[in-house]
């Protein structure tokens, strides 16, 4: 937890994988939870087209809902 304070790491942002295949993907920081973390059958296609997406139409109404989606991924 102190990391996000800090600013190292965020709660929300793209999958490790995708950033490291995806160059269309901005630069971000590491985060803990993805757009991808919501589906539980991902495929690497699904994961990097839920990259794009999250990144094209970005909202905090967004980061809400895959938030409170995937609260249970935060405990592991």
């Amino acid at each position: 937890m102190s990391s996000i304070l800090i600013g190292n790491i965020t709660f929300i942002g793209f999958s490790e994988k995708a950033v490291q295949k995806d160059v269309r993907l901005p630069k971000t920081k590491p985060s803990i939870l993805s757009p991808s973390d919501i589906n539980k059958k991902n495929s690497d296609s699904i994961e990097g087209k839920l990259n794009l997406i999250y990144a094209r139409d970005y909202s905090m109404r967004k980061d809400f809902a895959i938030l409170i989606q995937a609260w249970r991924k935060l405990d592991q």
